[in-house]
């Protein structure tokens, strides 16, 4: 799967559907976040290094008997994504109960969250120059 800036809905979705059928534990949080990233350095009132990147990544929490473990991976292929199931499910076994652990949230109140949009179209389409001078989105509070 290629990594892009605006991953949709269903994208995400296809991402979980793996996951959960790699699970051996139908407790499974998956978190994908991803997004562009960009440094710009100064020296001498002069810009000297613009990078930028695009990443994307899943984080796979797995709920085992009151015991939790996550594992996080940038790698979108079905193995990476199958290692790092197995990989929270390994760290849980091995961790000490925890008598107040809350259970995950059930799809209906997962579905109740507030959706929050932080991409701002004005920021993205700067150049570096552009950026230095921090005339990117100016948001209230």
């Amino acid at each position: 799967m290629n990594v892009n800036l605006a991953m949709d809905q269903d994208q995400c979705s296809e991402i979980f559907e793996r996951i959960r059928r790699a699970a051996s534990e139908d407790d499974v949080e998956v978190t994908v976040t991803g997004g562009r990233s960009a440094l710009t350095r100064f020296a001498n009132n002069a810009i000297t290094q613009n990078v930028s990147e695009e990443s994307c990544e899943v984080s796979v929490r797995v709920q085992m008997g009151g015991c939790t473990a996550r594992a996080t991976t940038n790698q979108l292929d079905e193995e990476s994504l199958r290692r790092t199931v197995k990989q929270a499910e390994a760290l849980a076994r091995v961790q000490e109960e925890d008598a107040e652990l809350l259970p995950m949230m059930t799809a209906a109140e997962q579905f109740g969250a507030p959706e929050l949009n932080r991409f701002c179209e004005q920021t993205a389409a700067m150049s570096a120059g552009e950026a230095g001078s921090g005339d990117g989105c100016h948001r209230q509070a």
